[in-house]
């Protein structure tokens, strides 16, 4: 291989938003993975908010650009959009995707010599000595969605949108009687915590909403990619992002040893996914502060117990073989956990089995064997809280163990466009039970809907069905669904820790079982 190939090869762009040229002829090789070799003092981005206005508190803040610093106070300022000019973006086809740049170089290179306009793009990053680069042959730029459809190219897996310009802008800070117009991004940096005073967030759970939280770190001030207004960054160390995860994703009244399991899962999970979303490639931040990723919410909740899990685990992330564990975790599996299969995907450490001391295999793809398993709940499930003395937010388990929901005939057709509903039929289900594929079938037409959360979204309408471990009855004006446990059932289920927790086990004994085959490792001290 050649000199050029290497320099090439090797070649790493920044970290943030990923730009192509205009001209592909100029870059043959884009390496977009980032490199973060000082662990211990690991950045991550997380995209906070999207609106035209923001109110800030802070007890002192710096606004600055580019190193020179343009306003500095105390107290309440406010962030407007002044306007600005949306991204260019580029849509390319994934024609090949590897684990290793050696096959995927002799790929390009194939390609290349056949006259196709190929390059590499590298998702994921190095992260100390993790690993979680894939490598992704593409082809483009395509002007739209559209072009690529024509082209038969309908599944979103198969492209990927990247910035051919950025987005820029304005945007005004207002503090006291002093107005300063900025040209994004620019930063805020402050001591203690910013305050973000009643900003708009839109949740998949609870909708649009508005809410006030504190962060620690800094913030950047970007014009969205659509330029019709502006998103807020948390700039923040990997360890207190996952302290603000924490309280989110597991109340912080569990027991120590469940929130230590869920501090490692929550960290494995943001190294993960750092820089590995598709769909935010086009944005200035690798997380969300939503169930996308995990939910965030900075340091508004964490208390004392929080910060003993985090800091008694610091560094510490699951492996398996030679890779970093794809983390998942769920509220409660109703005594079933689900292989990974239920996502199409082929993950050995996630199988279909009983949560309880056992851990036997379950196969639960035919009706009657889940009729009889959501009838009939096993009481040795950890999951259940029966027969236990429960307090604080452990007494939610046996609500969400069992649980039963009325969908209308009329309102659910109506949502599909097929009339009335008359029969609600599961075509497939995992192991562990999940359907993976629904035919409904209405007055004027039938509709099957693929995936387990789609399922849950268009039946739990508005919000979320639980789960998608049910079965269907028909009942007078509509069907009534008999559902067991809340969330998708893969990986560790969060009341099974609580209670594993409250026996005695260990984090690191929670977290084998959920994830065996797993390894404990530090990335950094």
């Amino acid at each position: 291989m050649s000199r050029r190939w290497w320099f090439l090869l090797f070649a790493v762009l920044s970290c943030r938003t990923a730009t192509v040229s205009r001209n592909m002829e100029e870059s043959p090789i884009v390496i977009e993975a980032p490199v973060i070799p000082d662990t211990a003092v690991f950045l991550v981005r997380v995209g906070i908010a999207k609106d035209t206005r923001f109110h800030a508190r802070a007890e002192n803040f710096v606004i600055s650009k580019g190193g020179k610093r343009l306003l500095s106070g105390r107290g309440d300022f406010y962030v407007r959009f002044a306007g600005g000019r949306p991204a260019h973006i580029g849509y390319f086809e994934i024609l090949a995707r590897h684990r290793d740049m050696g096959s995927a170089i002799v790929d390009l290179k194939i390609l290349q010599e056949s006259g196709r306009k190929v390059r590499l793009f590298s998702t994921g990053a190095v992260i100390g000595p993790v690993d979680t680069r894939e490598f992704l042959i593409i082809e483009g730029p395509y002007a739209s969605v559209e072009e690529l459809r024509r082209k038969g190219i309908t599944d979103s897996t198969r492209y990927l949108r990247l910035l051919v310009e950025p987005p820029s802008g304005e945007a005004e800070v207002i503090y006291g009687n002093r107005k300063l117009r900025i040209s994004t991004p620019f930063e805020i940096q402050y001591s203690g915590l910013l305050t973000l005073v009643g900003y708009r967030e839109y949740d998949p759970l609870h909708g649009s909403r508005r809410i006030t939280r504190s962060y620690p770190g800094r913030f950047e001030v970007w014009t969205d990619v659509g330029g019709k207004a502006l998103t807020m960054v948390n700039v923040v160390h990997l360890e207190d992002y996952v302290a603000g995860v924490l309280p989110y994703e597991m109340r912080p009244d569990f027991p120590i040893e469940a929130l230590r399991a869920q501090a490692i899962l929550a960290r494995t999970h943001a190294v993960s996914n750092y820089n590995r979303k598709l769909n935010l490639l086009i944005q200035p931040y690798q997380l969300t502060d939503d169930v996308f990723t995990q939910v965030y919410g900075g340091f508004t909740s964490v208390n004392d117990r929080v910060l003993r899990a985090v800091r008694s685990t610091r560094g510490q992330v699951l492996s398996y073989g030679n890779r970093i564990v794809e983390a998942y975790f769920h509220s409660s599996c109703g005594g079933s956990l689900e292989s990974s299969e239920v996502w199409n995907l082929s993950l050995d450490y996630y199988v279909a089995k009983a949560d309880n001391a056992d851990g036997v295999p379950l196969d639960l793809r035919d009706e009657l064997s889940v009729r009889r398993f959501i009838d009939n709940p096993d009481p040795r499930a950890y999951c259940s809280g029966m027969g236990r003395e429960t307090k604080g937010s452990l007494r939610g388990a046996e609500k969400v163990f069992r649980w039963r929901k009325f969908v209308d005939a009329d309102l659910l057709g109506g949502r599909l466009g097929v009339g009335r509903v008359v029969e609600i039929i599961p075509l497939e289900r995992s192991r562990g039970g999940r359907i993976k594929r629904l035919l409904v079938i209405g007055e004027r037409g039938r509709k099957t809907i693929v995936g387990e959360l789609n399922i849950r979204r268009i039946l739990g309408h508005p919000g979320y069905l639980r789960s998608a471990l049910f079965y269907v009855e028909p009942k007078s004006g509509g069907f009534l669904i008999k559902g067991a446990g809340f969330g998708h059932g893969i990986g560790m289920c969060q009341y099974g820790a609580g209670f594993r927790a409250l026996d005695g086990q260990k984090f690191y004994q929670i977290l084998q079982f959920y994830i065996p085959g797993s390894r404990i490792k530090r990335i950094y001290f």
